[in-house]
């Protein structure tokens, strides 16, 4: 399928939905699939439906040719859909622009692209950004963590996401990314940094006064911190966020 690049003009939407149906014939299935995958909001469902999605196309791929093919068209349709949105994060175009991303992120992974699967991520990811979701972006960095945890930056991106959250008083999703983490890695960063999410939702101003730092430094020194860039976020947070508490 030969996906041209589609330029910003008054015909880009028309344009975008004709490349949208293309894809779907190419993949052989229904395109009520992505339009019904562009009406999730939910990232970790989206990615979820989408490996269902990628189940029913009734297509081998066998060949790498024909894998590389899928995956390329997959990203221009994505891309010039976002394109249609303007922006705009309530965009239906925007959103199956970004469901026809996580379909070609679950495609690469059912082929063995694990290289391929995070890049197209980090595109999804990028696109949340733009659209000023900076709160569902972080959540890419749960698939992470479910899918791609033995690349050479994810634990780094992990951690911003992490503390991107705290600082952003998205305690919980700060949680629940780190809880993920430790279930599959522990290490001295992130068990801290689990205590000082509680510490956090329990108030405990003392601690903060009192031990926050000192309990860092320890873990800081730890042979276990994947890198200084890990190290360096949590410096960051830290200095950001002790200084709220008093005794």
């Amino acid at each position: 399928m030969a996906i041209a690049r589609i330029e910003v003009d008054a015909d880009r939407s028309a344009a975008a939905s004709r490349y949208e149906a293309g894809l779907c014939q190419f993949l052989g299935i229904d395109q009520k699939v992505l339009d019904n995958l562009g009406n999730i909001r939910d990232i970790d469902m989206l990615a979820k439906q989408a490996v269902q999605a990628v189940e029913s196309i009734p297509r081998k791929f066998a060949k790498d040719e024909d894998v590389d093919q899928a995956i390329y068209a997959m990203k221009e349709v994505a891309g010039a859909l976002v394109l249609c949105a303007d922006g705009k994060a309530g965009s239906g175009s925007a959103w199956r622009g970004l469901a026809t991303y996580f379909v070609a992120h679950a495609f690469a992974q059912s082929k063995g692209r694990s290289d391929t699967a995070y890049a197209v991520l980090q595109c999804a990811a990028d696109v949340l950004r733009h659209l000023g979701l900076e709160h569902l972006a972080r959540d890419c960095a749960g698939l992470i963590i479910t899918y791609h945890i033995d690349q050479p930056d994810s634990r780094s991106q992990i951690a911003a996401a992490v503390t991107e959250s705290i600082l952003s008083s998205d305690i919980l999703r700060a949680r629940d990314l780190i809880y993920a983490y430790n279930s599959q890695i522990k290490e001295s960063w992130s068990v801290y940094i689990a205590e000082f999410i509680e510490r956090t939702i329990d108030a405990d101003a003392h601690w903060m006064h009192a031990d926050a730092l000192r309990e860092w430094q320890k873990a800081k020194h730890s042979a276990d911190i994947p890198s200084k860039d890990i190290a360096a976020l949590v410096d960051s947070m830290l200095r950001q966020t002790l200084s709220l508490y008093t005794l």
